[in-house]
């Protein structure tokens, strides 16, 4: 049986052997022996706290011993660099801040390891409609010190004076590289994954939270100085793919009142499965329910078969991530929040798009209130799993109320905006206060 205790062992190991391979001379297996850590330490929670200085603290010293950084001349206060691991549609929370640089009056050096960025997609449009915009696509992620020579030549070529850092939990190339970068750009850490463990607390100047549980446990747990922090909201983004996608979606959804809900598996996962509890007896008591999980992958092959041994056969339709997330919320009435760890955006979407949300969480869970983001006076989060049910059986049962209930979500999408681009550009004058 796989435990917490078994698998922390296997993140000390890995730990112990990163330090071996580096004093050994072998850079590539220490920073697989780190990476191995970050998936255990990310996808399973088992270091004792949200981070690893120690392990931050090797990346930076291999990258102060093999990477080669050109001093930057002549520095350009409104250039900047912005690195995205993902640069993908509809994923992470990049073009908000693009969006907002660009406003403001910020030339953009974009890069990107995403080595299939594409430029014919929503974001590779966006980026080519900049005034002032380079786009820099790395090669092979395995190549490491020759990409980091190869970003760090092109910030020099840019004149920039700030970076973005948007990056995964353990993106090993961004992480070894900024780090470097101490007083010589002033770098935005976008905390991305705040409910989790991440490396990078060497690239931090400004630690953008999008929420108030982010900035409680950087300053709390992570102990990230206060001075550091800002506090910057996201709204969903308003160019969302959309077309037919009638050929994608399953087939029995036509005529049912169909739950969606959407996000990475182990927000779907708890000790107990109390979220699949749930949704086996919303199904069992609402015989024309459905639930759509969007890119839940195996949290929603588990819910699946749970259901099928339930007697709930063709009650549960599993999606692969898919960019026309508004095609896909236009076919539901309802989107069902994740638990144990509830999902800000994929929410904020389903508001945008006029579909109302529920949530469920455990008492004293603080970080899964998303009345703020939702932008409703009638949304609450559920504690009681009873109330919870009744309530969704209400909405599905009784069109009279869904429709009240659904119309109490107001979304001012360029009210939002401007909120967000204001913010940001208070931020990087120096006259924002927390």
């Amino acid at each position: 049986m796989l435990t917490r205790r078994k698998v922390k062992k296997d993140y000390e190991f890995y730990k112990r052997m990163a330090f071996e391979y580096w004093e050994n001379g072998d850079m590539r297996e220490a920073i697989i022996s780190v990476c191995a850590c970050g998936e255990l330490a990310y996808g399973y929670f088992c270091a004792d706290n949200f981070g690893d200085e120690e392990l931050d603290d090797l990346l930076y010293q291999m990258g102060k011993e093999k990477f080669t950084i050109p001093a930057i001349e002549e520095q350009d206060d409104k250039r900047v660099v912005f690195f995205d691991s993902f640069a993908s549609d509809n994923r992470g929370i990049t073009e908000q801040y693009l969006d907002a640089l660009n406003y403001n009056g910020y030339e953009i050096l974009f890069v990107t390891s995403n080595t299939q960025f594409c430029n014919e997609s929503k974001l590779g449009k966006l980026l080519a409609g900049y005034k002032n915009c380079r786009v820099v696509v790395l090669p092979e992620p395995n190549h490491i010190i020759p990409s980091a020579n190869h970003v760090a030549q092109e910030i020099a070529d840019w004149h920039a004076s700030k970076a973005f850092i948007h990056i995964g939990p353990y993106d090993i190339l961004p992480v070894m590289l900024f780090s470097q970068y101490a007083g010589v750009l002033h770098r935005y850490f976008i905390n991305l994954t705040d409910h989790a463990w991440w490396l990078g607390r060497n690239c931090i100047d400004t630690n953008l939270e999008f929420r108030q549980f982010g900035l409680a446990l950087s300053t709390q747990v992570r102990g990230i100085d206060k001075a550091k922090e800002a506090l910057l909201p996201y709204y969903p983004v308003s160019q969302l793919n959309k077309e037919s996608i009638d050929n994608l979606l399953p087939e029995g959804l036509e005529g049912k009142f169909v739950i969606v809900t959407g996000g990475t598996f182990y927000k779907y996962l708890d000790a107990d499965f109390t979220l699949l509890q749930i949704v086996l007896r919303i199904l069992k008591a609402n015989e024309n329910a459905v639930l759509l999980m969007v890119g839940t992958g195996k949290a929603g092959e588990l819910y699946k078969r749970k259901a099928e041994e339930k007697g709930l056969k063709d009650r549960i339709y599993l999606m692969d991530n898919t960019p026309y997330l508004l095609s896909v919320f236009e076919h539901a009435h309802l989107y069902l929040c994740s638990y144990p760890m509830t999902g800000g955006l994929m929410a904020q979407i389903a508001v945008r798009q006029g579909l109302p949300v529920v949530a469920y969480s455990a008492k004293g869970m603080d970080y899964n209130d998303l009345s703020d983001i939702c932008y409703s006076e009638k949304f609450q989060t559920y504690t009681e799993a009873k109330a919870f049910c009744n309530e969704i059986h209400r909405l599905a049962s009784n069109q009279t109320y869904y429709r009240q209930y659904a119309d109490s979500f107001h979304y001012e999408e360029q009210s939002e905006i401007a909120k967000f681009r204001n913010t940001l550009k208070n931020i990087m004058s120096g006259t924002y206060v927390l």
